[in-house]
């Protein structure tokens, strides 16, 4: 069995109704049947989440949710850095 991402403690901006503790690489149900596991996050865990897993990160699941960041690049990026932070 995996072991779960040590959890970091959560940043005093995001509200605890938003935390929703899920590590997306070592999850024992995600790891055995993906499918399965996306559909039980569509019914407990918020649309949009932040887990404190994986060096804490935000993770949206709901369709809605999804199409919108994807489309509002300035504000949603997979960058580990926002562009300004980045040292050319």
């Amino acid at each position: 069995m995996a072991t779960l991402t040590e959890a970091v403690e959560k940043p005093a901006h995001v509200p605890d109704e938003a935390v929703f503790d899920f590590d997306y690489h070592h999850d024992p149900a995600l790891l055995a049947d993906p499918h399965a596991r996306m559909i039980e996050l569509l019914e407990i865990a918020p649309k949009v989440f932040w887990t404190p897993r994986n060096r804490g990160t935000w993770i949206a699941i709901g369709f809605d949710e999804v199409f919108s960041a994807l489309r509002r690049t300035d504000e949603f990026s997979s960058s580990i850095l926002p562009p300004e932070q980045i040292e050319e």
